[in-house]
């Protein structure tokens, strides 16, 4: 972002928009710093948590990441204090794309290098699933990090819990049976190309094949 002078202006304007309205400003301080503190006993990853919370970039781009879209709704009547908070919502837009080609290289990367006997395909198969809207939600959701959302008891949130929560109990039995998920045509071979390979595997007996287990159709967009 710094290097790109267009995009350094987007950010300075970000900047100014989250510190332009002061009655709700310490909710994204709070929520961004909780997040953080919440990352930091999931993960090992002391590094990336200090950038979070240092480097100015960072920062905005997590607050704008847990910030909501409500505001921007066509359905909300908005008021002249909050026409900031549309501004932002229009701006988050643009970041979204940005973000999301960012993690499908992370992901990508991730399991090129712990994976070394995989094929193109392998990482193909995978990937889809791992960046699905079902399983992105499934695992925002099941580690907790809606909490510091900026509209953390919106229908959508509570709603999907509830679809988590029976998604885990239809799945459990299934998943104690395979040892984790195994999906036919394709991870199956993967495994046998790769046996012996450590596997880092969570425990997201919810989650098969890249959808909620138990639901044929993907999750409705709005959440």
């Amino acid at each position: 972002f710094i290097e790109h002078p267009d995009w350094d202006r987007e950010m300075k304007r970000l900047h100014q928009i989250l510190h332009s309205a002061q009655h709700i400003f310490p909710s994204f301080e709070k929520n961004a710093s909780g997040f953080c503190q919440h990352l930091g006993t999931l993960t090992n990853l002391p590094n990336i948590i200090d950038g979070l919370q240092s480097d100015s970039y960072s920062t905005i781009l997590l607050k704008c990441a847990l910030f909501d879209y409500s505001f921007a709704d066509d359905e909300y009547e908005s008021t002249s204090e909050d026409l900031w908070l549309e501004r932002l919502a229009i701006m988050r837009e643009k970041i979204f794309h940005v973000g999301n080609a960012s993690l499908q290289l992370k992901v990508v990367e991730a399991l090129y290098h712990r994976y070394l006997g995989t094929t193109s395909g392998d990482i193909h198969l995978q990937k889809i699933c791992v960046l699905s809207m079902d399983s992105l939600a499934y695992v925002f959701v099941k580690n907790g990090f809606h909490k510091f959302l900026f509209d953390r008891n919106a229908n959508e949130i509570l709603s999907f819990q509830t679809i988590m929560e029976e998604a885990d109990e239809l799945g459990s039995e299934e998943w104690e049976r395979r040892g984790g998920w195994i999906l036919p045509g394709g991870i199956e071979e993967f495994q046998k190309r790769i046996e012996g390979t450590h596997i880092v595997l969570p425990r997201y007996p919810g989650l098969a094949a890249g959808r909620i287990f138990g639901r044929k159709k993907k999750l409705n967009e709005s959440i």
